[in-house]
């Protein structure tokens, strides 16, 4: 086959792919992070500092990526990683500490009235610290903030686009998100966020600022945990767990 031939069956067979999801695939991909959770949950034990755990944030991504992949479609348009410009990221990261300031005295405020989240277990958030510095940020800053936006910001931010307007658009991505969380107590603290991360990811059409205020989010939680666990010898956790997107 001549180069001519090939560069046109390769224009061809890129034309073919679908730039978005559709709507059956963000319901099968969303069904199947379900499942993952559901399972991963039995199969990943935090009360150990395993490393292989970390592997359980990264699924999340995987699913996506691989039912793209699977399905034929444009990963770029998926996925889409374009910078923003300088005023809209600095806005986008301003907004992380504002939703804080509400959300941590919210939280403290309506913890005695909440079912007391897993993940505040004395148990598996000490055998999650004592995995060390490292582990533990990789486990609940970095890792979460990547893997979940490719999920939620990425693949069903993008098969949601085209389906509704701006807003519903917005809410049910952020419903979607918070509901994965799987405890009630979190799922509030959520859905605000998660609003504020979603309508950044609408507005640029990127995943680099989503991913940027989820990782300040988590960062800013993770050093007030990490700052008090260590101040008090481990022994006291700050009921600040359902904070965590």
């Amino acid at each position: 086959m001549s180069v001519t031939g090939v560069n046109r069956t390769l224009y061809q067979e890129t034309g073919n792919m679908r730039k978005e999801p559709s709507p059956g695939e963000t319901l099968v991909v969303y069904a199947l992070a379900v499942v993952y959770v559901l399972a991963a949950s039995r199969l990943f034990r935090l009360q150990e500092p395993w490393w292989w755990n970390l592997l359980f944030p990264i699924g999340l991504a995987a699913i996506p990526v691989a039912v793209s992949a699977v399905r034929r479609l444009n990963l770029s348009s998926v996925f889409p990683v374009s910078p923003a410009p300088f005023r809209e990221t600095a806005g986008a990261l301003l907004l992380v500490p504002l939703v804080l300031v509400f959300l941590l005295p919210l939280a403290q405020l309506v913890a005695p009235w909440l079912p007391v989240p897993d993940s505040e277990d004395p148990a598996i958030m000490e055998g999650l610290l004592s995995g060390g510095f490292v582990y533990a940020f990789l486990f609940i800053v970095l890792l979460p903030a990547l893997c979940e936006e490719i999920l939620f910001r990425g693949f069903i931010l993008s098969g949601l686009r085209n389906r509704f307007g701006k807003w519903p658009s917005i809410v049910l991505c952020a419903l979607l998100f918070a509901a994965l969380h799987l405890e009630p107590a979190r799922i509030p603290f959520a859905l605000i966020p998660g609003i504020a991360i979603t309508a950044v990811g609408w507005k640029t059409r990127s995943l680099v600022l989503p991913v940027l205020m989820h990782f300040l989010h988590n960062g800013i939680l993770f050093y007030l945990l990490w700052t008090t666990a260590a101040g008090s010898g481990g022994t006291s956790i700050p009921p600040i767990n359902s904070v965590f997107p």
